[in-house]
């Protein structure tokens, strides 16, 4: 059978001729190329395809009937609590100004609106979400091939080994490793006989290895770090992985712990002060002052680092708008009250995720949840924030399984049993 034939055999019932109008098909294409976009747009365009896809996100939940198809009501109350409660925190946010608020407080219908949309339309068909992310995958790895491309060509000119960056989203060192950290794990979980892998395994791990070169080379920690816990994490839940999952992540963690260790510019030791104790010490304070309500999402921020190069002898001064942790953030910005809203929220989302895992083997949106978590605990400034890969890692899986039944403990635990 040619390419065409698989193309068409493979795709079209899935993708199109199941779909019964065409505002889904319109959809859903938006919907591919915002996740694709991930990896190649600029913020602005990026969230221009999401401006345009939110008319016919409203309109396609109101067409579909979206809340009595809802199943899991006490996931979607608490989404909009813990939305809710942020916006309302601009009323004590200091220093506020009219765009400020309208970039926030947006945010209580864009999120929404979007991900309910995209939980509502995978919820119809079935295989959507595989879809997406097999073309997020493709898009990932033609993304990877020109930044080594751009990696090895300046290299060649400098002979100098340096933390390598991408474009646009990727275009800070962290970013490249978190954005292809999401592809590693969804080309790691997606199922074989997915036409970009064209039923071949070794088709499949060659992503696999080339998204994990990719963040290995950024030198970034946390995410390669949290890489490897997730990927941990998800072998404790499913016994019967194949060893490619163990070899992975022994990889990922000596490969960092060896390129960080080196005695280059990537130095673990040049790198070991990097202002994140000074930072978290700054938002504890912070966090004491207002401990309730916090600041708001609306306050601006600052804190002021200083850290010197071991091997440099250098004083490096700078100032960063939020504290580098997701939790910390939180807790700044929405005080104990709201931090209360965020972990019923990120706790249901995450024991859900592992319920349906383990009794449905739907790993990937578990695997961003739990990544999401991870990572945070170095990077971040908070969920609350426009289309950005924070919304893969918490906002999107929310809208998936507040369309799907919730499980059970029990349900967990004879299906774990069994394995």
């Amino acid at each position: 059978m040619s390419f065409a034939a698989k193309l068409k055999t493979k795709l079209a019932p899935s993708l199109f001729t199941e779909m019964d109008f065409f505002y889904e098909k319109v959809l859903f294409v938006l919907f591919a190329v915002i996740c694709g976009g991930f990896f190649i747009f600029d913020t602005s365009l990026h969230r221009l395809f999401m401006y345009l896809a939110l008319p016919i996100c409203l309109g396609h939940l109101i067409h579909q009937r979206a809340w009595s198809q809802i199943t899991f009501k006490y996931l979607f109350w608490a989404m909009f609590t813990y939305l809710g409660f942020s916006v309302l925190s601009l009323a004590w946010s200091a220093d506020l100004d009219a765009e400020r608020i309208f970039q926030k407080s947006k945010l209580l219908v864009f999120i929404p609106v979007f991900t309910l949309s995209f939980g509502l339309m995978c919820k119809k068909y079935d295989s959507c979400f595989k879809h997406l992310m097999s073309f997020m995958c493709a898009v990932a790895s033609v993304s990877a091939l020109f930044i080594l491309f751009q990696y090895v060509r300046e290299y060649a000119d400098t002979e100098k080994l340096s933390r390598m960056v991408g474009f646009n989203r990727t275009s800070n060192e962290v970013q490249l490793g978190m954005y292809f950290s999401i592809a590693t794990l969804a080309a790691l979980l997606l199922p074989k006989d997915i036409m970009l892998f064209r039923d071949k395994v070794w088709v499949k791990y060659s992503f696999v290895f080339l998204f994990v070169l990719t963040v290995f080379l950024s030198g970034s920690r946390g995410p390669l770090l949290a890489l490897s816990a997730t990927i941990f994490l998800l072998m404790l839940l499913k016994k019967r992985f194949k060893t490619m999952f163990t070899v992975l992540m022994c990889v990922t963690v000596l490969g960092t712990t060896i390129w960080l260790s080196s005695s280059d510019t990537l130095s673990m030791q040049n790198r070991l002060d990097n202002g994140r104790l000074q930072i978290w010490t700054q938002a504890i304070e912070d966090v004491k002052e207002k401990l309730f309500l916090g600041y708001g999402v609306g306050a601006k921020l600052k804190y002021h680092v200083e850290t010197k190069r071991k091997f440099y002898d250098t004083v490096l001064k700078w100032d960063v708008g939020h504290p580098h942790n997701l939790y910390l953030s939180t807790l700044v910005t929405v005080g104990f009250a709201g931090y209360v809203f965020f972990l019923v929220l990120a706790m249901t989302s995450a024991l859900q995720g592992a319920f349906h895992a383990v009794v449905r083997a739907k790993f990937i949106p578990l695997a961003f949840v739990l990544f999401g978590g991870l990572v945070g605990f170095t990077d971040m400034g908070g969920y609350i924030i426009n289309l950005s890969i924070e919304w893969l890692f918490f906002w999107i899986p929310i809208g998936l399984y507040i369309f799907t039944k919730p499980l059970s403990f029990t349900d967990f635990k004879k299906a774990y049993v069994k394995q």
